[in-house]
């Protein structure tokens, strides 16, 4: 049956996405350890603002073109209209991507007047904001899916996570600053994003051929509508994802953020089984239900949701139980206050 196709197809996906996102989320996880560790509390929450600010506004002002991507390119077979399509979502990625840039710069003073952030603490913002422009969807998330490159991002995640966890154990034992910490950190986050840049547009290479740049541009009513609402619900979510830590930081100390910082980085241990299982399911859901097989999508959907109901429920007993020995081994004392 084609539901149990797609439960295996979706199965192996995940499999191989999941592997480099433990192994990846595993190194990750020690390099934040240990900047922890290094920084105590106060200027770990410069990180965490910092990292909320630049996300906030990219969420608002970036254009995420994945989706579209995957959606009007899943059907699609003719190459002039799919190379149209890249085009088209690549250049809404460039434009917005620097208008995104240029507000998180214009906006910084005024941000950190109004939440009493010291001088410190938006040097650390002018660094992250760094990130942003190399932030482009089409390339670093909707291209490698589009051709099932599930290996190639999990390989590129796994040696951009071994370079960063050796530069933060450095960063470490030589007690560095906190702008030098989320410095690695923006440089490990902007090299992720340009090896993706480049292995997708070979990838693009190949399957439209070299000069699939020279295509016209096309954004009909119906690529316009759903940018428009997938980046709605992207805004939408803004308050759940990233305004939590500016809010701690209006009604809290800084040093509440720091620990609250770390605490969310456990609870993130879930969504480690939740994303890859959402990066496999989207072009699958492309594929199928533009064929109009959405009954076959319903019933793997199911199935696939109780085994991750199952999953959770295993690990969220792990974290209550091992919860406050790890951050006293890990963290240290500090983040127990």
């Amino acid at each position: 049956m084609l539901g149990d196709d797609f439960v295996r197809k979706i199965g192996k996906n995940f499999g191989i996405v999941f592997c480099g996102n433990s192994a990846s989320a595993v190194l990750g996880l020690v390099s934040f350890t240990l900047m922890a560790r290094a920084l105590g509390p106060e200027l770990l929450a410069y990180f965490a603002l910092s990292q909320a600010y630049v996300r906030i506004i990219n969420d608002i002002f970036n254009v995420q073109t994945w989706e579209s991507m995957l959606k009007f390119g899943a059907g699609e077979t003719g190459s002039k209209k799919l190379a149209s399509l890249v085009k088209t979502n690549l250049v809404l990625d460039l434009v917005s991507a620097w208008i995104a840039f240029g507000f998180s710069l214009l906006m910084l003073q005024g941000v950190a007047s109004y939440l009493g952030w010291t001088d410190a603490l938006v040097t650390v913002a002018e660094v992250y904001i760094w990130v942003i422009p190399f932030t482009l969807t089409t390339l670093t998330i909707g291209v490698p899916r589009w051709c099932d490159r599930f290996f190639l991002i999990a390989k590129i995640q796994f040696g951009v996570a071994i370079i960063k966890v050796v530069l933060i154990s450095v960063l470490f034992f030589i007690d560095s600053s906190v702008t030098t910490f989320v410095a690695v950190y923006v440089l490990a986050e902007v090299l992720l994003n340009c090896t993706l840049i480049f292995f997708s547009v070979r990838l693009l290479n190949e399957k439209l051929g070299r000069r699939w740049w020279h295509s016209t541009l096309q954004l009909d009513l119906q690529q316009l509508t759903f940018l428009w609402w997938t980046n709605l619900r992207t805004i939408v979510r803004i308050p759940v994802r990233h305004l939590d830590v500016v809010l701690i930081n209006l009604v809290m100390s800084v040093q509440a953020v720091g620990i609250y910082k770390v605490y969310k980085e456990l609870i993130e241990i879930i969504n480690r089984f939740g994303d890859p299982l959402n990066q496999t399911l989207y072009p699958e859901y492309a594929r199928i239900i533009g064929r109009g097989q959405s009954d076959q999508a319903v019933h793997g959907t199911r199935r696939l949701m109780l085994l991750l109901s199952l999953l959770c429920v295993v690990i969220v007993v792990g974290l209550l139980l091992a919860s406050k020995p790890v951050l006293t081994l890990f963290f240290g004392e500090e983040y127990l206050t």
